[in-house]
């Protein structure tokens, strides 16, 4: 499978939004229901290995954390510039 385009992501994304829309006239709670689940699925990455972001929790990016929930994971963080 070939990678996605940014034209085929907020399609897709589109189409999510109008489902949820569509769903929410006959269920008010449907996008909490979804943003729990999106909560429940982040905890659950922050136990894995794969997905850590304890390399961003370490004392020499600490200037540069605003909000603990979002460190990105190592792989793609950046390394800060020495100064």
């Amino acid at each position: 499978m070939g990678k996605a385009t940014l034209k085929h992501i907020l399609q897709k994304f589109l189409a999510h939004v109008e489902e949820k829309e569509r769903q929410r006239k006959s269920d008010n709670d449907v996008y909490q229901r979804e943003f729990q689940s999106l909560k429940e699925l982040t905890e659950a990455l922050k136990c894995d290995l794969k997905y850590s972001s304890s390399e961003g929790l370490k004392g020499k990016f600490r200037i540069k954390i605003r909000c603990e929930d979002n460190i990105p994971i190592h792989i793609y963080r950046c390394q800060p510039k020495k100064e």
